[in-house]
């Protein structure tokens, strides 16, 4: 995964992780539960009308990803988390926000709204309001400011914090940033994360060095997901750079079959041919590489590796 594709992975990377936080971080489960359930949507009902902020946070998330005792339904969600607001409840605040952001499921968006939102669970404390708040500060290209709230966020260890703050620290890489991004890929790594894991053999990869620190982490992401090319790619590439370019070739062979459209993976594919000696096939992955990508910066690289094979 070469930066470019993290900049594309951090586009997509707030989706993914607000659909991660509502499951996990909440511990809301709205599956059936026994009516006397302190958590049943009947006692939730009751509490929620009886003022307690609680209730309303839980009786919200059930409505924003419903299950088998409830359909989602975004305005009646947002009812509830707009009254535990009121009542000071930080991650309501977070809430509010985003189904004001995305809107959707009878809620109309509304971004300054939610901005507002989102600035105040942030300032309150909460680490999902202040990774809601760093994301959204990022998309409108304010970094600097968004990394500060991303930082508050992961120290208090938010792992989908820690992994966009380790994205970040890397698009720049240079030696402060590098650093950075390394300490914050280790800390999401160490909750398990799979695409940390990743994402830090590639840096290292990249850089020549923890080659075999690099190697462990790549096939364990490899080994929690073996159908993801991209991880199959960094375990590959990490091979390369040690040397072994018969392993690395069948590892990258494999990450092609398992994503053909990654032209990373082509100009990968490449540079082991050509430490084999096989400047044919070489050739034929980096000519694939460029009719398959639409950057021309990258197209001019392998269009120069293509030329440096007829001298």
């Amino acid at each position: 995964m070469n930066i470019k594709e993290l900049k594309l992975f951090r586009t997509v990377l707030l989706c993914f992780c607000t659909a991660l936080l509502l499951v996990t971080l909440t511990g809301c489960d709205s599956s059936s539960k026994p009516e006397d359930d302190e958590n049943s949507i009947k006692v939730l009902q009751e509490k929620a009308a009886g003022g307690d902020a609680a209730a309303m946070v839980k009786l919200g998330r059930m409505f924003l990803t419903g299950g088998e005792d409830v359909e989602i339904n975004y305005a009646e969600a947002l009812k509830w988390f707009e009254a535990a607001s009121v009542k000071g409840s930080a991650e309501a605040m977070a809430y509010c926000g985003y189904v004001l952001y995305y809107g959707g499921h009878g809620v109309e968006k509304d971004e300054p709204k939610a901005l507002s939102y989102y600035k105040a669970s942030a300032e309150k404390g909460d680490r999902l309001g202040q990774f809601l708040y760093g994301q959204s500060l990022l998309a409108d290209g304010n970094r600097v400011a968004a990394t500060m709230w991303l930082e508050k966020s992961a120290e208090q260890g938010l792992l989908t914090a820690q992994l966009a703050l380790g994205d970040l620290y890397y698009e720049q890489n240079s030696g402060a940033d590098s650093a950075n991004a390394v300490k914050w890929y280790k800390r999401a790594a160490d909750q398990e994360c799979a695409a940390a894991m990743n994402n830090l053999a590639y840096l290292w990869a990249e850089q020549g060095k923890e080659l075999d620190k690099a190697l462990v982490w790549a096939g364990k992401a490899v080994s929690m997901e073996p159908e993801n090319g991209a991880f199959a790619d960094t375990l590959g590439w990490v091979m390369f750079k040690q040397g072994r370019y018969n392993e690395a070739l069948g590892r990258l062979t494999e990450a092609a079959k398992l994503n053909s459209e990654n032209v990373s993976i082509l100009d990968h594919l490449g540079e082991a041919y050509l430490k084999l000696g096989k400047k044919t096939e070489a050739a034929q992955y980096w000519k694939q590489a460029i009719e398959q990508s639409g950057d021309g910066e990258f197209n001019e690289k392998i269009q120069q590796k293509l030329n440096a094979l007829n001298k």
